[in-house]
């Protein structure tokens, strides 16, 4: 500890914290001095790095229910599949179904726009423009996109199931395990 104290820089700190205005004039400075390649490349690191942190190693309850939705559909899917900075739920082909649940996306039910989600840092109204912007993005890039919400895929798991056999033009078929 003391050696690291000792190796500081004693104008950006005060009273043993960083003064976050220097520390923040000293961070556009030296990235100013980067090249535009350097730049790239350190963004590219940098996204790289927040995927593998942000990578799901276990997935929620609602995204299991679509998984077991799209095994009885024999439908061939990928879970978790990374598309630039963006992580999708499920892509089968160039279909990206999105699995939402209702407190971190802020389902406009219970949550109205001005409603402060403190665990996101942001109100629901914020909220719902970014995934907007996230799925503008994923649909420029020629994906096409579903978004169900924790309550639909919980309540109502039959209609949840049509939806998705319309979107991925399978027709009307009838649920097998309904006959058994």
């Amino acid at each position: 500890m003391k050696e690291a104290a000792a190796l500081r820089d004693s104008s950006t700190y005060r009273g043993g914290h960083a003064d976050p205005a220097l520390l923040s004039r000293r961070r556009s400075e030296e990235w100013a001095r980067r090249s535009p390649e350097e730049k790239a490349r350190h963004l590219e690191a940098f996204i790289a790095a927040g995927q593998r942190h942000n990578k799901k190693n276990q997935k929620t309850r609602i995204e299991s229910l679509v998984a077991a939705m799209l095994d009885r559909m024999a439908v061939d899917f990928r879970q978790n599949v990374q598309i630039g900075r963006y992580n999708v739920d499920f892509m089968i082909g160039s279909t990206i179904i999105e699995c939402y649940g209702d407190f971190w996306h802020c389902n406009p039910a219970p949550w109205p726009a001005e409603r402060y989600n403190g665990s996101l840092h942001l109100t629901a109204g914020q909220k719902w423009a970014r995934d907007a912007d996230r799925r503008a993005w994923l649909e420029q890039q020629g994906y096409r996109f579903a978004a169900f919400w924790e309550t639909q895929i919980r309540d109502a798991p039959p209609e949840v199931e049509q939806a998705i056999r319309t979107l991925l033009g399978m027709g009307d078929q009838d649920d097998v395990s309904a006959t058994e």
